[in-house]
């Protein structure tokens, strides 16, 4: 055969290797790509198509190193290629060196000045850098070239990240109408446009006309799935996103698509069987690893989720998605140290803001779990910082605001909170409805707020619902529908508000707050159920076990449930760093350990402990000084007086001093005067000064007082009130005058037998009959006086101590109510994401691959 014959049949060889090559890029069979296009360059090694196949091969398989080699290799047979030069740039851009890259899309820029492809990477770069002007001026550039209408969608896409929605979308539609043939990437980003704007009508006619002109385009069914997901048509949605994934299973979009609507349709088993089979058939994939990790994490299985956030780190340290998915596991593990290291570590080397913003939430939850310390400052200072030099649209400034009004809110400034919030809906009217939510949480905590000048929170919260019935925040408007239903005493409401939350998110604390109403209403079965059901979910969640402790507490007075309600407020205290969940596990601990085995010594050192390292209940301490004052009593009840006397009441001078503390911590507590009112009792009880005893029971019954001016109850009224009348001095007038009484019938009888006998003795008016009648009589007179003020302050049966000791129980059991602490439903909770994923936009690592 002729060298004429012989080099026709290599090309076209080479050519079936490098088409070959491509579909299996096409369909995410990097491997089988990488051996076609290393086929086509052993017949040719100068061929640029399979030279950059192979390089994007590398990059896809995560072979950084064999990926610079290839891309040198090739511009050594190729000093003056552009699109090789752009191939480098994206091997770099890939493991996150940005300069670098642009300076490789620059140099590429100078080789050929007019090439669309290479001005497209450098415009690309710069958005990604977030250098909106110079991106804006690379974009413009392309547009100048006839035909670009590539170009004039990069622009769209810098445009709408800089704010400029109509701008955008009137570039999008010139690409549309100008191009030759249905141009993909035009459609597709029309429809994402649209549905950013929920204007969803819209977006789902323009999405099916796109599908209909390109049936087979994977872009047209990505796009089409985010607008049927946003409208909860998780069904229909499946059908697209399943379409997709059977065209390239390892595609970023394709693949975080269809098994997240597959966790969205509560198939959790089957989307969790299809990530880990994508893993297993492609283990070199960085996106399989982060959309498995991703799943675990939602699925409140943070350990695992870690394990595969460290496997896609593995094979690419800098891939963003991995880095932030890390974080957020570290959080949920409550390693929130770790976390802030991790973060922190990657901001020295890159000052991206979704790496400022997850420093931000790190700041917060430590804040929350540490409030003595200056963490929320610390968040606010990360935040105001990206609202001034990193938001470049009132979409981001509105982000930002919304979490600098939820620091506020955790750090109990409400008014600030409530600006915050205000400030949000004032920036981004389209979103305003969303950040009512911050406002109406604030009316949870601080039943004072008023928002009747600037509008009803109910109204807004409906019309979010009805707007983005499955935003990430939708359970958490449930929720808080639930809480002001149960509030206003509609339990049957606040029902189906809990259990649309769970509906819509599955492993999100809904469980513990349906669980929790329940064991209001009595209902102690179905609670147990909704509360196992959340320990499924998360078995570190310390509210699941304070709940179920208190569950068993109140359906059962036997030990053993007394016991088991301990376990579970024993592995809360150990699975939590929050302050106020710590502080609500150590009160059921006293309880339980109390009504288990009457060990009051433990149950004493298990409230001190939690007083003395600030854990609190309801934001304050008084709640936990309150029961230490009632086990103190109790302890000092349960001495015999024999050892009171020879030792004193120490166990009522603590007490007392613990029911001061609480009185001194919340002033409104008509329970903290109560229990102060029967310490000062207890006090008086076991003096026989006279004065002290006065003392003492004055202050009791001022505390008495206190608390029935302090209480909104009819019931709790009147037992202050009867407390208080026991007490009154018109009760005990004979009390006082009989300890006075007693010394000074001494000194008079004393004096008349001193008289009697110095008569006798002196004088002749007293006789010896006399004397021997009188001097018994005397002297028992005077032994009465010093017995009379013993015999006062005997307790007898029946009497003003017995009447008191029944308005003091052993230790209060926690009572009913349902966990619904606001801080466990806002944003900064791993289950509802960062602030970074509550957008339509993709990260930038998956957004370089989705639109090159």
């Amino acid at each position: 055969m002729t060298l004429q014959q012989i080099i026709p049949i290599q090309a076209r060889h080479v050519g079936d290797s490098v088409k070959q090559g491509a579909e299996h890029a096409g369909r995410g069979r990097h491997d089988e790509a990488l051996m076609a296009y290393e086929e086509a360059l052993s017949a040719d090694r100068r061929n640029i198509r399979a030279l950059r196949g192979k390089i994007a091969a590398l990059v896809a398989l995560c072979r950084w190193t064999e990926a610079i080699d290839a891309a040198d290799e090739a511009l050594s047979l190729h000093p003056m290629d552009a699109g090789l030069r752009v191939s480098r740039g994206w091997v770099l851009s890939e493991q996150d060196h940005a300069e670098e890259a642009l300076r490789q899309f620059e140099e590429a820029c100078e080789m050929d000045p007019d090439n669309e492809e290479v001005l497209q990477a450098k415009a690309a770069q710069l958005r990604y850098m977030r250098r909106w002007h110079e991106a804006e001026e690379a974009a413009r550039a392309i547009i100048r070239l006839p035909d670009s209408a590539d170009g004039r969608v990069m622009l769209a896409w810098v445009l709408f990240d800089m704010g400029r929605r109509d701008d955008a979308e009137r570039e999008v539609d010139e690409a549309i109408s100008h191009s030759r043939g249905h141009h993909s990437w035009g459609l597709s980003t029309k429809t994402q446009f649209l549905a950013m704007q929920q204007r969803w009508e819209e977006a789902e006619k323009h999405g099916y006309d796109a599908i209909n002109k390109l049936p087979d385009d994977l872009p047209q069914r990505s796009a089409l799935c985010d607008v049927l997901r946003g409208e909860g048509r998780y069904e229909d949605a499946r059908e697209h996103a399943k379409k997709a994934f059977s065209v390239n299973p390892v595609h970023p979009k394709a693949l975080s698509d269809y098994i997240q609507i597959l966790k969205e349709l509560h198939e959790f088993g089957s989307a969790e069987d299809e990530a880990r089979k994508v893993v297993a058939e492609h283990r070199r994939s960085v996106d399989a690893h982060t959309v498995l990790a991703q799943l675990l994490d939602g699925l409140c299985r943070p350990a695992e989720a870690l394990k595969s956030y460290d496997d896609a780190l593995a094979l690419n340290p800098r891939f963003e998605p991995a880095i932030i998915g890390k974080s957020s596991a570290l959080r949920g593990l409550g390693r929130l140290d770790d976390a802030q290291r991790f973060i922190c570590g990657h901001l020295e080397r890159a000052s991206y803001r979704p790496f400022l913003v997850e420093q931000g939430m790190i700041e917060l939850e430590r804040g929350i779990a540490h409030p003595e310390g200056d963490h929320f400052r610390k968040a606010e200072m990360i935040l105001e910082d990206l609202l001034e030099r990193e938001s470049v649209s009132a979409e981001e400034e509105a982000e930002v605001l919304e979490q600098l009004g939820w620091v506020a809110f955790e750090g109990e400034d409400y008014r600030k909170a409530a600006e915050r919030f205000k400030a949000a809906r004032e920036r981004d009217p389209m979103h305003a409805a969303r950040y009512w939510l911050g406002s109406a949480w604030i009316s949870v905590r601080d039943e004072n707020s008023n928002y009747g000048a600037d509008g009803d929170p109910r109204l807004h919260i409906a019309e979010f619902l009805d707007h983005t019935p499955s935003d990430p925040l939708a359970p958490l408007a449930h929720s808080w529908r639930g809480v002001m239903a149960f509030r206003d005493g509609e339990y049957a409401a606040a029902e189906q508000y809990f259990q649309q939350a769970v509906e819509l998110a599955p492993c999100s604390s809904g469980h513990v707050a349906l669980g929790a109403l329940y064991r209001e209403m009595g209902l102690f079965k179905e609670s147990l159920e909704s509360l196992e059901r959340a320990e499924d979910c998360n078995e570190n969640d310390a509210s699941v076990h304070i709940e179920l402790g208190h569950l068993h507490l109140e359906r059962s007075e036997s030990p053993e449930d007394a016991e088991a309600a301990a376990w579970h407020f024993r592995r809360a205290r150990m699975a939590t760093a929050n302050r106020k969940e710590k502080g609500d596990a150590a009160l059921g601990l006293a309880v339980a350990v109390v009504r288990s085995r009457g060990d009051l010594k433990s149950a004493e050192e298990t409230l001190r402990t939690a007083i003395h390292v600030g854990d609190d209940v309801g934001y304050s301490t008084g709640k936990l000084n309150q029961a230490l004052a009632r086990v103190l009593v109790q302890a000092g009840d349960a001495v015999p007086e024999s050892a009171e006397q020879a030792s004193g009441t120490p166990f009522y001078d603590d007490a007392l001093s613990a029911a001061k503390a609480a009185v001194l911590s919340d002033m409104n507590d008509p329970e903290s005067y109560f229990v102060a009112g029967v310490v000062e009792q207890r006090l008086a009880s076991q003096t026989s000064n006279a004065f002290e005893q006065s003392r003492h029971r004055k202050n009791a019954r001022h505390y008495f007082e206190e608390s029935e001016n302090h209480h909104r109850e009819e019931g709790g009224k009147y037992e202050a009130r009867r407390a208080a009348q026991l007490l009154g001095e018109s009760s005990f007038p004979w009390m006082v005058g009989a300890t006075v009484a007693g010394p000074f019938v001494v000194l008079i009888v004393a004096l008349v037998l001193l008289a009697t006998w110095v008569d006798f003795l002196w004088g002749a008016d007293v006789t010896t009959t006399m004397v021997m009648t009188l001097t018994p009589v005397l002297l028992g007179l005077i032994f009465a006086g010093f017995l009379l003020p013993k015999v006062i302050s005997l307790k007898l049966p029946g009497g003003v101590e017995a009447s008191l000791a029944e308005d003091l129980s052993i230790v209060p059991n926690v009572q009913p109510k349902v966990m619904l602490n606001a801080s466990r439903f806002t944003p900064s909770s791993s289950f509802f994401g960062s602030p970074s994923q509550l957008r339509w936009r993709m990260p930038k690592a998956w957004a370089t691959r989705y639109y090159r």
